[in-house]
């Protein structure tokens, strides 16, 4: 099965992938995704084998945080209004988040727990 956005990876690809930090939720100041990922960015040195799944300007955009709401507000309007009025800039964040989500396919996923549980029934 795949979605008609993000054809599954080929089995060996599957199986090959870096680790990856995934943060999904709503533009929410309680989400604070800016500082999960300014703490990511601090452990790339320690973790080199795993990396994030939004990277910025590559396949989306990140905000900076900040306490006023108001600034997070206006600093995310600026943010969004990039890819709003840059059709090609839409065109390949779009791309590149269709490729970058590919790996989270329900199949893909339903293999990898498959492959999980057989090994777990087989050892225990």
């Amino acid at each position: 099965m795949w979605h008609r956005w993000a054809p599954p990876l080929p089995q060996a690809e599957r199986m090959t992938q870096q680790p990856v930090l995934l943060a999904v939720g709503r533009p929410d100041p309680y989400e604070d995704h800016a500082t999960l990922h300014e703490a990511f960015a601090l452990l790339t040195d320690r973790f080199p084998d795993w990396r994030a799944a939004i990277v910025d300007d590559a396949n989306g955009i990140l905000v900076a945080g900040g306490d006023d709401r108001g600034a997070r507000a206006r600093a995310f309007s600026v943010v969004l209004a990039r890819p709003m009025k840059d059709q090609s800039l839409r065109a390949r964040l779009g791309a590149a988040g269709r490729t970058s989500v590919a790996r989270f396919d329900s199949e893909c996923v339903i293999d990898q727990w498959e492959a999980l549980l057989l090994n777990v029934a087989t050892k225990g």
